[in-house]
């Protein structure tokens, strides 16, 4: 989960400045490429928890495409519009919504 966690840190400093000017947002997956090859996806699995899978973001469908959306508070989040959840930080213990990794409403908190 370790890696899960510095990929989605890289990945969202890496469109920082380029969603300053995003409207509307694009819809994205996230895939873990490991060492090996082996390549892991990022989904809302059919618990609404945030979960990885070793089937590819197609086969996975709208359960692993989340839009980048700017807030009102001008704070961008990625929401998957299938499944109606944002994707929040996930930690052993330590995160929101029992780990679970989304929450139905935003929270800037």
């Amino acid at each position: 989960m370790k890696k899960i966690l510095l990929l989605l840190a890289t990945v969202l400093t890496g469109v920082s400045a380029w969603a300053q000017t995003a409207t509307g947002g694009p819809e994205v997956t996230f895939t873990n490429v490991q060492q090996d090859g082996k390549e892991y996806v990022l989904y809302i699995n059919d618990s609404d928890v945030l979960a990885l899978s070793a089937e590819s973001a197609e086969t996975l469908g709208a359960a692993a495409k989340f839009r980048l959306t700017e807030q009102e508070n001008g704070k961008f989040t990625f929401y998957n519009e299938a499944k109606s959840l944002y994707m929040i930080w996930r930690g052993k213990g330590n995160g929101a919504n029992e780990d679970k990794g989304v929450l139905a409403e935003y929270d800037a908190n």
